[in-house]
């Protein structure tokens, strides 16, 4: 039974079940409050792998708590600690009872500890295989971002992918403090932004998706067989190469993620056995943003900014047309990478995304937006581009910013994305 007091009482030391996998097994869970000088609870426990069991792969834990058989509603935000790729040893999940119970007593307080694979961090694509060989696909699982990520051969032998979560999973919601979706477009004191194009908007994404770790290169299309230069130069293709034109009976969002026979993502699709695509804008600016509602992803916030203000995080992301100059094509891993390992998100290149353009993204007011796949045309034929660029000033270059062009135009820059699936299955 609860009662609505302050929390002055040592937790009970609960009695435990898990439920595992035979990738690992649970065992020894202890529950303790440190009371008197804080109100956290730690849940210690054992993590072992069989003799068969695989020590690269990590799992996940979900807690359940009771009040004897009364279930209680743990939130992701108030849960710290050894959640996540989590490896055989004793662990430590750290749970803040004031985040969902500021006033309350347990009694008969009990955890249930549930334990799934854990979904690798990284794919990668080598493309030195064939499709079909052994380590053609070969995962990472890291709990941060991979430092060797930035070798010659990962932006000019292999497609580096890094797994970006759905704003419905466990993942984001400890990172964003329990919410189920992201908010696309700029807050509306945001220094420069365009008010019409911008929104905000509230953005659920219900899907797991993989995005390249870098902008698409000239190496990387060659040893996919894609292209015929031999250079890790960022490429450079249209819109129109990359799917199919219209006139080809190719139109997102109508015809979905077809794209034309003998286009660039025709061949890299029968290449790998992946279903690469653009990133739609939503999906573009979620894996850009990394968590961060700042204007930039190096999550540097001020009351105010100011151009010297944008110019010094542009010297860091990418390069504009103050940082550096306008010749974009400096080299992979010039400059830093945001939270989620994901490099060139700022400056450098427009990138294509597979939305039609147009100002007001949400006009049906939906709130969140799920999924969304851009307006059926555009009023100019247009597709949207993100990224800024290297003759862009540095307010360009946000992670909300939006610029459009015409399918046809072969100066943009390319990032490629693919749906996530679960290489255990």
């Amino acid at each position: 039974m609860k009662t609505t007091i302050s929390m002055i009482a040592i937790l009970l030391l609960a009695a435990v079940s898990v439920k595992a996998e035979d990738l690992y097994t649970v065992s020894d869970i202890s529950v303790r409050q440190r009371w008197p000088w804080s109100k956290k609870v730690d849940i210690d426990f054992l993590v072992s792998l069989p003799p068969d069991g695989n020590p690269t792969v990590g799992v996940d834990i979900t807690v359940m708590a009771k009040d004897g058989s009364t279930p209680l509603s743990i939130s992701q935000s108030s849960l710290s600690g050894d959640l996540s790729l989590v490896g055989p040893g004793w662990r430590r999940i750290v749970w803040d009872p004031t985040v969902d119970y500021p006033d309350t007593t347990f009694t008969q307080f009990n955890v249930t500890l549930s334990v799934t694979r854990s979904k690798p961090t990284y794919m990668i694509v080598d493309l030195r295989k064939q499709l079909g060989d052994d380590g053609f696909i070969t995962y990472r699982y890291e709990k941060g971002v991979w430092d060797a990520a930035t070798n010659y051969n990962n932006c000019y032998y292999c497609f580096v992918m890094r797994r970006v979560p759905a704003t419905t999973s466990d993942e984001w919601k400890a990172i964003s403090g329990g919410k189920d979706y992201f908010v696309l477009g700029s807050p509306t004191t945001e220094y420069t932004r365009n008010s019409s194009r911008e929104g905000p908007n509230n953005c659920r994404l219900t899907n797991d998706f993989w995005v390249s770790h870098i902008e698409l290169g000239e190496g990387q299309l060659y040893n996919a067989g894609a292209g015929s230069v031999q250079s890790v130069r960022r490429a450079q293709r249209s819109y129109d190469a990359m799917r199919g034109t219209v006139a080809q009976g190719i139109n997102w969002p109508s015809t979905g993620h077809a794209v034309a026979g003998g286009s660039i993502l025709k061949i890299l699709r029968d290449r790998t056995g992946l279903e690469f695509d653009l990133p739609t804008e939503a999906e573009w600016e979620y894996a850009c943003r990394a968590g961060t509602t700042t204007p930039f992803a190096d999550g540097v916030y001020k009351e105010t900014y100011t151009d010297a203000d944008y110019e010094a995080s542009m010297n860091t992301l990418g390069r504009c047309k103050t940082s550096g100059g306008t010749v974009w094509n400096d080299p992979p891993y010039a400059y830093s990478p945001n939270a989620w390992g994901i490099f060139d998100m700022h400056g450098n290149h427009n990138e294509w995304c597979l939305d039609w353009m147009i100002d007001n993204v949400n006009a049906a007011q939906a709130d969140p937006m799920v999924n969304p796949v851009g307006p059926p045309s555009s009023v100019g034929n247009t597709r949207a581009v993100r990224n800024g660029g290297a003759t862009y000033p540095a307010s360009g270059c946000r992670s909300a910013a939006r610029s459009h062009v015409d399918p046809s135009n072969t100066s943009y820059g390319v990032r490629l994305v693919c749906p996530y699936t679960d290489p255990a299955q």
